[in-house]
């Protein structure tokens, strides 16, 4: 077992020991970046920006094509007015969860990813 994986298993039993929500502890973007290979941090113990970055490049891209294929095809809006908003919706979105991820943090106590 790689020291990511001992770390990973740790922080999981640290929260659900703490009654966190899987969905929020173990998010699909986590679990979507770790069946793609990639090593990513559980969002509680990530830095705020990291977190807010991540989040609203998820949110943002999966927002946009959204609402283009749902609202804006048939409207008369301009390249940069669909990427303005969808960059500022993913943007706005990203701040949130990651004030709500930091919120957490503090709350529960956590440790430090690197403490484990």
């Amino acid at each position: 077992m790689s020291d990511y994986e001992r770390r990973f298993k740790a922080a999981m039993a640290e929260l659900e020991a703490l009654k966190v929500w899987p969905s929020s502890s173990n998010p699909p973007y986590v679990r979507l970046l770790r069946y793609a290979g990639f090593s990513p941090l559980p969002p509680h113990y990530s830095s705020f920006w990291k977190v807010c970055l991540t989040q609203a490049g998820f949110f943002g891209i999966i927002w946009g094509v959204w609402m283009w294929f749902t609202q804006w095809s048939g409207e008369d809006l301009s390249s940069a007015e669909v990427l303005l908003t969808t960059l500022s919706a993913g943007f706005f979105f990203g701040l949130f969860m990651a004030s709500y991820y930091a919120y957490g943090k503090r709350r529960y106590s956590l440790n430090r990813w690197e403490d484990f």
